[in-house]
C-alpha cells in the first residue's frame, strides 16, 4: 500500500531551488512531488513500507540544513 502525505514550505523562508535539489537527493528514498502555489511549496511524500511521516520530517531537517549552508556562502 501506498501511504502519502503533504507538507507545505513557505516561500519567504526556503528557496524553490533548494527545495528542487533536496528533492533530487531524496529520489532513492521516496518519490516527492513538488507543486508550486502563489507564496508557498506544496511537497507530497509517497512512500510503500517506509515511515512517510519520518521521511518528511528528516526532508524538513535537510531542508533547514541547506538553507544554513546556502546562507553560510
Amino acid at each position: 500500500m501506498i501511504t502519502k502525505i503533504t507538507e507545505i514550505y513557505d516561500k519567504e523562508i526556503y528557496s524553490k531551488k533548494v527545495v528542487r535539489a533536496a528533492i533530487k537527493m531524496y529520489t532513492g528514498i521516496c518519490k516527492i512531488d513538488f507543486e508550486e502555489k502563489d507564496r508557498v511549496i506544496v511537497c507530497t511524500f509517497y512512500g510503500e513500507m517506509l515511515d512517510i511521516e519520518l521521511i518528511k520530517n528528516e526532508f524538513g531537517n535537510f531542508l533547514i540544513e541547506m538553507m544554513q549552508q546556502r546562507a553560510a556562502l
